[in-house]
């Protein structure tokens, strides 16, 4: 429990691409600089 589990890849998508989005957006910037990298190519 408390994990977020995903059982469709179209969830996992719109999950990653919300983080992302945060991870880019002004809230952050000047104060972390995210890299990506994926396996799932």
């Amino acid at each position: 429990d408390g994990y977020p589990v995903y059982t469709r890849k179209a969830c996992t998508d719109v999950a990653y691409l919300a983080c992302a989005q945060f991870l880019l957006s002004d809230d952050t910037r000047g104060r972390i600089f995210p890299q990506f990298a994926t396996h799932n190519a």
